[in-house]
Formats: structure tokens, sequence, C-alpha cells
């Protein structure tokens, strides 16, 4: 099931409330059409499969470096919700709930630069709704 665009009210408050969720710290690249073109890009696709009793969805991302500067750390939040069980790949997972960086092996992200990554969700039962899942990147 492809990932539905978010209205941008939507969007205004996953930003708001990821913004409380990380308490200022570094930068959170999720732009309101009002806002400057974030440093970084995040694509992702989510397919959810399994019933209604064990849901699973795997998800597909890769995070781009849409600004002019070379960084050495970058990671993404996942939005996912409570009691998701995840297995990721191309990421570490960092102490805060959500929170991974860039695996070593492609930490260093150039201008113009991919990075690929992704999860493996076991949902709660009853969370077959893709729109549950978002994912966010910061610099």
């Amino acid at each position: 099931m492809p990932r539905r665009a978010y209205r941008p009210a939507v969007r205004r408050l996953i930003a708001g409330l990821l913004a409380a969720i990380i308490g200022g710290v570094g930068s959170l690249a999720i732009a309101t059409p009002s806002q400057a073109a974030p440093p970084c890009a995040v694509n992702y696709d989510v397919q959810v499969f399994g019933n209604v009793e064990t849901p699973y969805a795997q998800v597909n991302a890769s995070i781009t470096n849409t600004g002019s500067t070379t960084y050495g750390h970058w990671s993404v939040y996942l939005l996912t919700p409570l009691g998701t069980t995840v297995q990721e790949w191309g990421v570490t997972p960092l102490p805060r709930r959500g929170w991974y960086e860039g695996a070593l092996y492609h930490a260093l992200l150039g201008p113009g630069d991919i990075a690929s990554f992704g999860f493996l969700l076991r949902l709660p039962p009853g969370s077959l709704d893709s729109s549950l899942i978002a994912i966010a990147c910061s610099v």
C-alpha cells in the first residue's frame, strides 16, 4: 500500500509533536510550506501485511543530503504506534525511543548523497494503517 500524502495541517501537527519530543536538540527536517528547505530529505515506502491480530510493516527508506555541506552524522526519527517492535537495517538505534543514526558504513553524507535504510515492524494488533508510520530526518 503506497504512502498517502499528509495534508498540511497533519504535517504541521506531526512537526510540532516531533519538535516537542526532541526538545529543540539538533535540526529536525520536517518542512511546512512557510519554512525554508531542510538540509535533508527522507523518502520512504510502507508495505503493511499480515492480519488484524498480527500486523507487520516493511519500511524501505532513503535519506538525501539536500544541502551544500558534507555531514559526518545523520539521524532519523521513526514514528510508530506504541507497542511496535522494530528490526532495522542501515541504521543503529539511539537511546531515545524512535531515534536512529546512520550506520557507520554510510554515516558520511556529502551534498546530493543518498543513504538507504529500512525497518521491519511488528505492529500492535489492529494497526494495519500505513499512515500511522512516519519518518523525519536530522543532520
